[in-house]
């Protein structure tokens, strides 16, 4: 008797695998979860980025330096410029050390705003800079609001850290308010 063929039914797919499938819908799946894992990433980013921001803000302001504003009025004579103080009214700002003078008597600037920069970056003089420009116009609003009441114009001068102070530990940021034209007989603040 001549050998009959076995019967022709599909074989069953072994435990664990898994068929190809559709090709194009295969690719369709995995480029909507691709587009999902891109969106997800972004967003987390994001956050990340905004939680940051609010952080070094929140660091800055909470790190203000501050002296009795009845000793600022009353003027402190020479300031270097890491003793300069929130309320210190300044008779130059061409010179250091500074001058600190009462404030009712004529300055041409006065410390609105001292606060820390963080501390956990190495020392890139064009971010410091960024940074510290970014604080002193967000806040000195805030912390002067005097100064818009003037009817001479005011400009806004910031020291920061240089690459020695930076590596001796300076993280300080000093926002000072001065005046373009006739000097200042009261206090800004």
């Amino acid at each position: 008797m001549p050998r009959q063929p076995y019967p022709q039914q599909p074989m069953p797919p072994a435990p664990g695998y898994v068929g190809l499938g559709d090709p194009q819908r295969t690719a369709r799946r995995h480029f909507r979860r691709n587009r999902l894992v891109l969106a997800v990433s972004i967003a987390v980013a994001a956050i990340a980025a905004i939680a940051l921001t609010l952080t070094l803000t929140i660091r800055a302001i909470d790190s203000v330096k501050s002296v009795d504003l009845d000793t600022a009025v009353a003027g402190r004579g020479e300031l270097k410029p890491f003793e300069l103080a929130r309320g210190d009214c300044l008779r130059s700002l061409n010179t250091s050390p500074y001058q600190g003078v009462p404030c009712d008597d004529g300055h041409v600037g006065q410390v609105v705003l001292v606060a820390e920069l963080p501390d956990d970056a190495a020392f890139d003089n064009m971010k410091i800079r960024r940074e510290s420009a970014r604080l002193c116009q967000a806040e000195v609003p805030k912390a002067a609001p005097k100064a818009a009441e003037q009817s001479e114009p005011v400009s806004l001068f910031y020291l920061y850290p240089s690459a020695s102070t930076w590596q001796q530990g300076d993280r300080a940021v000093t926002c000072i308010v001065a005046t373009d034209g006739e000097p200042l007989t009261s206090s800004l603040i």
